[in-house]
């Protein structure tokens, strides 16, 4: 009885510590915009989790549309700045979102689903960006990379 107590108490102890995902319920494996966008008709209606940096905040009407330039996601689901780019998209935010909060050069980790391609062009060529529709998503802090590499151990005592 004191040794499952002592393993109940320590695993109540380690979980404590875990970090929550932004998105548990997110798709395990997305695949990058750059190749939704070669094949649109094969990943419409289909739930992602991207993530990358603002580039761009259009405020419409009735809702909002951020350019995201696409990262890979660590296992915390923060994009990986130092990798290669996968490509950009257009995240769609129902109403107001705020240009100064969520900034050219902020960070995010959207889950949605795929609605549509918005065509454009990019330096004199012609792309096409995938449009992702969501109802929520994570906006990082701005020294969120700053904090990668971090780690404590504490004990405590409470009565």
């Amino acid at each position: 009885m004191a040794k499952r107590l002592s393993l109940l108490l320590c695993a109540a102890l380690l979980s404590a510590c875990a970090t929550p995902l932004p998105y548990p319920a997110a798709p395990a494996a997305s695949p990058p915009p750059f190749e939704v966008a070669e094949g649109i008709d094969a990943h419409l209606e289909r739930e992602v989790l991207w993530g990358g940096m603002i580039l761009e905040v259009t405020p419409r009407e009735r809702w909002t549309e951020l350019e995201v330039l696409a990262f890979p996601l660590d296992r915390r689901q923060q994009p990986l700045p130092h990798l290669a780019d996968e490509g950009r998209f257009i995240l769609v935010v129902a109403g107001f979102a705020d240009p100064l909060e969520y900034a050219p050069g902020r960070f995010v980790t959207v889950p949605g689903r795929i609605t549509g391609l918005r065509r454009g062009t990019l330096r004199s060529a012609d792309h096409a960006w995938p449009m992702v529709d969501s109802l929520s998503f994570r906006l990082w802090p701005r020294e969120f990379r700053q904090n990668e590499r971090r780690w404590s151990v504490g004990v405590g005592v409470s009565f």
